[in-house]
């Protein structure tokens, strides 16, 4: 039985748009950031389920480790660099 949850981010993010501008009354460019960043998120999330279903079917064999939950941290993180900002993975060898 498959136990991973298929949570997918809302396909209408027009309507969130404007409820972020008229709730926290937004300027156009923080509300362009968000939905920048909301994209990237989605683009992530929409990856993550691909090779979840891939794994799953045969079609990639071996362990994976997904990342589908965690979006926002990469996205966050990647949108606050600059280009004098170094970085570096310190991922374990599986």
């Amino acid at each position: 039985m498959n136990t991973y949850k298929r949570h997918r981010f809302p396909p209408d993010i027009t309507s969130y748009a404007v409820w972020l501008y008229y709730r926290f009354y937004l300027s156009h460019r923080d509300i362009e950031d968000l939905l920048r960043a909301y994209r990237k998120m989605r683009e992530i999330r929409d990856f993550e389920l691909r090779i979840h279903d891939e794994n799953t079917s045969g079609e990639i064999p071996g362990f994976i480790h997904l990342y589908a939950g965690e979006e926002a941290i990469a996205v966050g993180v990647c949108e606050n660099l600059t280009d004098a900002d170094y970085t570096s993975a310190a991922t374990p060898g599986q």
